[in-house]
């Protein structure tokens, strides 16, 4: 857009000249244009169509984020966008794929790729869980190449033990490869741990049984989650047991309980002679 049209668009919300609607968000009403609204998606053409009252009410998203969001498609300049902090641009990019609007995704995924490098570990992972979430398959692939690099050269912290199960599960997937295998198992034991799903698998009359330790377990605030036990198998079968040397696997799995016992014995074997059967 030219930036004389675009600064005459935004004027337009600044001294809400000729505004014909609001749009109502965390009981904040935004004066809008329809016009401008409904050429930017076809939700919000929808939504003004089904309303006598020429006002729309939205729920998942913040009063903050919207008015971002008016700024922009007022404007389509990523200009505007640049001063937002990296919260802020993935919960635009969630807005451009529930409203269905290319250009402000674009605009944001421009944005956070060129930040990517410098990005912690906090804001690497809410950019994954979202493209993940979404299916966006071009943030997925820049975030994973960069949670890759970061778990190769820095300390893994505690913000990776907060994502949903399935995300976990797919960021372990992401970044085999750039940790070792013995490193990677941790990874996945603690968050076992931490999200009480199933701590223990034992043997018992040749039959499974599945003990939940995190009844015993100290962490009394952490909340109780049903066992999972296919979950959690998933994930130990992301692992790579072989590729540990015999010392990582005798100190970190062998003493594990997600690991049944007669699995051990068989990993120490192909570990201590990798040439036999």
């Amino acid at each position: 857009m030219e930036l004389w049209l675009s600064s005459a668009f935004k004027s337009l919300i600044e001294k809400e000249d000729f505004v014909d609607c609001r749009v109502i968000v965390e009981s904040q009403a935004f004066p809008c244009h329809k016009v401008m609204l409904a050429a930017a998606s076809d939700f919000f053409k929808r939504g003004f169509k089904e309303t006598a009252t020429g006002e729309v009410h939205l729920e998942n998203v913040s009063a903050d984020t919207f008015k971002k969001f008016r700024t922009y498609i007022y404007t389509y300049n990523k200009d505007t966008l640049a001063g937002c902090n990296n919260k802020s641009i993935v919960k635009l990019m969630e807005c451009a794929h529930m409203w269905m609007i290319p250009s402000l995704r674009k605009a944001c995924e421009e944005i956070a790729v060129s930040r990517i490098n410098q990005m912690v570990l906090s804001d690497l992972l809410i950019y994954f869980d979202s493209a993940f979430k979404s299916g966006n398959e071009y943030m997925i692939t820049h975030t994973s190449q960069a949670l890759r690099n970061w778990c190769s050269s820095q300390i893994i912290t505690d913000e990776v033990y907060q994502l949903e199960s399935n995300t976990f599960r797919e960021v372990v997937t992401r970044i085999k490869g750039s940790i070792s295998e013995r490193v990677l198992f941790d990874l996945v034991e603690k968050y076992v741990i931490m999200q009480n799903h199933f701590i223990a698998i034992k043997d018992k009359s040749s039959e499974i049984e599945v003990v939940d330790l995190t009844e015993t377990c100290s962490s009394e605030s952490l909340p109780k989650k049903d066992i999972n036990e296919e979950y959690v198998k998933s994930l130990i079968s992301l692992i790579t047991f072989t590729d540990m040397t015999y010392s990582e696997f005798i100190e970190g799995p062998g003493k594990s309980d997600l690991i049944l016992i007669n699995d051990k014995y068989q990993f120490i074997c192909k570990i201590a002679n990798p040439n036999s059967s």
